[in-house]
């Protein structure tokens, strides 16, 4: 799931009117799926 999240929020460098710009997460799964996203979004090269 943070792929998927990670993929819609930079897709287009962020020009895109459809693009994601918020993520609901359930409280118990919040901490993982931050983490998550950090470790994708670090990788990513600019």
């Amino acid at each position: 799931v943070a792929q998927i999240a990670v993929r819609a929020a930079l897709q287009s460098s962020g020009q895109n009117c459809a693009g994601a710009e918020r993520f609901y997460v359930h409280e118990n799964v919040y901490s993982d799926f931050v983490a998550q996203v950090a470790k994708i979004v670090k990788s990513v090269r600019v």
